[in-house]
């Protein structure tokens, strides 16, 4: 196993992994419609990212297309954190 094969496609799968946890951990806490919808874009996203990132690890043309699936993933948890926080009044 090389170093650009963890690197550019075992950490970032790791990290699709940790941020589809953390999403239905915060959504299971606080059931609200804002929850669920950042849940199903996040989990969208990053099954999606893990899926392209397979099949590059398997010998297919990489694209940088799930690296940046990953960090829109990652931008939608940080306001799904920031809404689980913050109490609408």
């Amino acid at each position: 196993m090389d170093l650009e094969a963890i690197f550019w496609g075992y950490l970032p799968i790791i990290i699709a992994l940790i941020e589809i946890y953390i999403s239905i951990k915060l959504s299971i806490k606080n059931g609200t419609f804002f929850q669920w919808t950042f849940t199903v874009l996040i989990c969208g996203l990053n099954v999606l990212a893990i899926y392209i990132l397979a099949r590059i690890l398997l010998g297919a043309w990489p694209t940088y297309m799930p690296h940046f699936a990953i960090l829109i993933s990652t931008v939608f948890l940080g306001g799904q954190y920031s809404t689980n926080n913050y109490k609408f009044k």
